[in-house]
C-alpha cells in the first residue's frame, strides 16, 4: 500500500506558525514576569523634540505605580505637568527643574507649583497669578535656556524658579545641548564669567524612530517584559557622576582648569558646564527683569558655596532645601524624591517668598 506524503507548508502558514510560536512564548514569560518580578509599568511619557532633545507628550493621562508611591502623573497641552496654561501668562511664577520639581511621586495636586497655584488662588483669586510648571524629569540645565530662549521668549513672568540638583552635571553631559567654550578673565556686563556653545539640533534617536510603531502594537507599552526591557536599558546606560562628590576620579577633571578652580579638584569638566548654565540662565532672566529663585536640593556643601558666590554676586535669590538627612520627614524612605509634605513645605518657601 503506498504511503501518503506529508503535505508541506506554505510560506504563510510558516509565517502563521512562527507567530503564533512567538505570541505564545511571550505570553508565557509575560504571566512569569507578573507572578514573580515587581515592575514597574510605564508607558511612553516623552517624544523626540527637535529643540530640547526630549519632552513630554501633550494630554497625556496615566497612573504610575512604584513599590513605595503610586501618583496620577498627566500633562497640559502643551507637555508639561501643571494646569493649562492661561490665555495671558504675564505676571506668572515660571518654574525650571527636574523630577524633584515635575513632582515625581506625588498625585498631579500635590506638586508644589500646584499646591503654590492653590494658596495664589485663594490669596488673589483664581488664575490672578498662574504657576507654569515646566519642569521635566532627567533633564539637566541646558533645557532652561532653550525653553527660555524660545517657548517662553514672549513671556513676562513675576518670579523664575531654577532649580538645581546633584544628578544635573550628569544630565548636561548627557543631553549635550551645551558645551563648555573657556572663561573669561573677568565678568560680563550681564554677570556671566564663562562662555557656552550651542551644539548642532539633537539627532533622533533609535527609540524615538521606533517608537509610533511600538504604541501601535496593542497591549505592548502595558506588559511587564517590555518593561523589564526598557528599565535594563535605562539601567545600563546610567554613569555615576555626581556633583555632591567633592573628588571625583581624575580622568574626568579638565585639563588646564582656570586659576579660579585651583585648590578644588570638584571642579572638572561636568561640574564647571553645570555652573556656566545656571550663570547664563540668571544672565538671560537679569536682561530681561524677571527675578530669580535658585533652589537647591541635595547640593554637597562645595558646589553649594560657588552657588551661592554666583547668587550673590548675578542677584538671585538661592533657597536651599535641607537633606534628607536633616530633614527625613519631607523625602520618601527609599526613593530620596519629595513626599506630599515636602512639596507643601516647598510651596510655602515661595509663597512666603512671593509676599514680601
Amino acid at each position: 500500500m503506498p504511503t501518503r506524503s506529508k503535505k508541506k507548508l506554505g510560506p504563510l502558514a510558516k509565517l502563521g506558525l512562527t507567530g503564533g510560536s512567538l505570541l505564545i512564548s511571550f505570553l508565557v514569560c509575560e504571566v512569569a514576569a507578573r507572578s514573580f518580578l515587581a515592575i514597574s509599568v510605564v508607558p511612553f511619557l516623552r517624544e523626540h523634540d527637535a529643540d530640547t532633545g526630549t519632552r513630554y507628550k501633550k494630554n497625556l493621562s496615566t497612573v504610575l505605580t512604584y513599590p513605595e508611591f503610586s501618583m496620577r502623573w498627566s500633562t497640559n497641552s502643551r507637555g508639561f505637568r501643571s494646569p493649562e496654561p492661561p490665555d495671558d501668562p504675564d505676571g506668572c511664577v515660571l518654574i525650571f527643574g527636574d523630577s524633584y520639581s515635575e513632582g515625581w511621586g506625588v498625585h498631579d495636586e500635590e506638586v508644589y507649583a500646584r499646591v503654590l497655584q492653590d494658596m495664589l488662588d485663594r490669596d488673589h483669586g483664581e488664575g490672578a497669578i498662574p504657576v507654569i510648571n515646566a519642569s521635566m524629569s532627567a533633564t539637566g540645565n541646558g533645557r532652561w535656556l532653550k525653553l527660555m530662549q524660545g517657548e517662553f521668549a514672549d513671556h513676562s513672568p513675576r518670579l523664575v524658579v531654577l532649580q538645581v540638583c546633584w544628578n544635573d552635571t550628569h544630565d548636561n553631559l548627557r543631553e549635550k545641548l551645551y558645551r563648555f567654550r573657556r572663561y573669561r578673565p573677568t565678568p560680563t556686563a550681564v554677570g556671566n564669567t564663562t562662555e557656552l556653545m550651542e551644539n548642532p539640533p539633537i539627532e533622533r534617536p533609535f527609540i524615538r524612530t521606533i517608537q509610533p510603531f511600538l504604541e501601535a502594537i496593542p497591549g505592548l507599552e502595558g506588559s511587564h517584559i517590555f518593561s523589564l526591557v526598557r528599565n535594563a536599558g535605562r539601567t545600563l546606560g546610567k554613569r555615576d557622576w555626581q556633583l555632591d562628590k567633592d573628588v571625583p576620579d581624575a580622568k574626568l577633571r579638565i585639563e588646564g582648569r582656570p586659576p579660579q578652580a585651583a585648590g578644588k579638584p570638584w571642579l572638572y569638566r561636568g561640574d564647571r558646564l553645570f555652573l556656566a548654565l545656571l550663570e547664563h540662565s540668571i544672565a538671560v532672566c537679569n536682561t530681561r527683569g524677571w527675578p530669580v529663585i535658585v533652589m537647591s536640593v541635595r547640593i554637597g556643601d562645595t558646589p553649594l558655596v560657588e552657588i551661592q558666590r554666583i547668587c550673590e554676586r548675578m542677584g538671585a535669590t538661592l533657597m536651599d532645601i535641607r537633606n534628607r538627612e536633616a530633614r527625613p520627614d519631607l523625602y520618601y524612605e527609599h526613593d530620596s524624591h519629595w513626599n506630599p509634605a515636602g512639596h507643601r513645605f516647598v510651596a510655602g518657601l515661595i509663597h512666603q517668598h512671593l509676599q514680601n
